[in-house]
């Protein structure tokens, strides 16, 4: 298999943290995280990265919610500021480990079964690319959060 992430793909995002955004809760406290309306996490670079006017640079804000999750912000994956997964898919499946393909294809990025050389399939595959160092770098501070218990699963 084709691997979709370039080496500058990885290396723009290598040091970005995540910051819990937003957490809209019915309006009585729920007794489980599975109760949750919407969470949402910025990937970004951390306050201390200097010079301070590129800390915004390859952010993605990442929108967990009951009808899947959009990812958008600063990367553009593929031609859109945001996309969207297929419904069902949330947190916990984000914050695993996954393959290239199966991520991109539940986020209708199927890059690998058109022709190589049309355009279409070279934005696609790059969208894919983008979405794959997106969740892995989630991958890897979303395990660290949880293993400190700053976050919950």
């Amino acid at each position: 298999m084709t691997s979709c992430i370039e080496d500058h793909m990885r290396e723009s995002i290598s040091h970005h943290e995540i910051t819990s955004i937003h957490e809209s809760l019915r309006t009585w406290p729920p007794a489980t995280t599975k109760e949750r309306i919407i969470k949402a996490y910025w990937l970004r670079r951390p306050p201390t990265f200097e010079p301070k006017a590129q800390q915004g640079y390859y952010s993605a804000l990442i929108i967990f919610s009951v009808i899947g999750i959009t990812i958008g912000g600063d990367i553009r994956i593929g031609n859109s500021t945001t996309i969207n997964s297929v419904p069902g898919y949330g947190e916990d499946w984000f914050g695993g480990k996954l393959d290239e393909d199966y991520l991109c294809g539940k986020f209708n990025l199927d890059w690998s079964r058109r022709p190589a050389k049309s355009q279409r399939a070279r934005t696609m595959k790059a969208a894919c690319g983008w979405l794959c160092v997106v969740q892995q770098r989630f991958n890897v501070v979303y395990e660290a959060l949880l293993g400190k218990g700053v976050v919950k699963a």
